[in-house]
C-alpha cells in the first residue's frame, strides 16, 4: 500500500481515497504538500527451487547405477538388491506384483521375467527414495515407477544401444524389459524416430 506524507509535520497517511482531501494536512493544518512517499526498493525473493520428484527419482536411479559400476545392459537388479542387503523371495502373491516387507522384496513367482525385474527395480526405488506403498499414495508409486524405468533402461545406455541396434524388439531383449517400459524410455530419450519396428 502506498504511503503519503506531509512535508511540514511528516505525518504518514495510508488512505489513497482521501488523497484529494489532504491539503491542508489534517494533522498539522498547515499548507504543507501531501505527497507520495518514496518506497524503499523491494528486494526480490529468489525463485523457489522447482522440485520435480519424478526427475529426482530418475537421478537417484542413475546414482545407484554409478555406485554399483553398472555400465551396460541388462541391469542385474537381483545383484543390486543383494548389494543393498535386500533378499528376494518369489512367492504366490495373487494379483500383487511385489512388495517390500520386513527388509526383503517379495515378488510374484507367477509373473513373467520382465515384470518381475520391473517389480524388483520398483521396490528398490522405494528403498532408495525412502517411500513406501500407501505413503503419499500414488505419487510415491509414480516416483518408484520412474526410478525402476531409469534403472532398467538408463538413457545413456539406451542411446548407445540404439546407435548399434535400432530395432525395437532387439532392444527389448537386450534390456530385458516389457514393450511399455522400453516405449516410455525411448520416448523420454526422444529416440522414437531412430527406431524401427516400434
Amino acid at each position: 500500500m502506498p504511503t503519503y506524507y506531509c512535508s511540514e509535520c511528516e505525518e504518514e497517511f495510508f488512505d489513497r481515497a482521501r488523497l484529494a482531501e489532504l491539503s491542508p494536512c489534517p494533522n498539522c493544518s498547515e499548507d504543507g504538500t501531501v505527497s507520495l512517499a518514496e518506497e524503499e526498493p523491494s528486494v526480490p525473493e529468489p525463485p523457489a527451487r522447482s522440485v520435480n520428484p519424478v526427475a529426482e527419482a530418475r537421478a537417484a536411479a542413475a546414482g545407484l547405477l554409478a555406485e554399483q559400476a553398472i555400465i551396460k545392459p541388462p541391469v542385474d537388479v537381483v545383484a543390486i538388491a543383494a548389494a543393498l542387503g535386500l533378499p528376494i523371495a518369489y512367492e504366490g502373491l495373487g494379483n500383487v506384483d511385489g512388495e517390500l516387507r520386513e527388509g526383503r522384496i517379495r515378488i510374484n513367482k507367477d509373473h513373467r521375467l520382465v515384470r518381475q525385474r520391473f517389480s524388483i527395480a520398483h521396490e528398490i526405488g522405494h528403498v532408495r527414495l525412502h517411500t513406501s506403498h500407501g505413503v503419499r499414495g500414488s505419487q510415491a508409486e509414480r516416483e518408484a515407477n520412474a526410478f525402476a524405468g531409469a534403472l532398467l533402461v538408463p538413457p545413456l545406455m539406451l542411446r548407445a544401444a540404439v546407435a548399434e541396434t535400432p530395432e525395437f524388439d532387439r532392444l527389448r531383449q537386450l534390456f530385458q524389459v516389457s514393450r511399455d517400459v522400453l516405449s516410455i524410455a525411448v520416448d523420454q530419450a526422444r529416440l522414437t524416430a531412430k527406431l524401427s519396428g516400434s
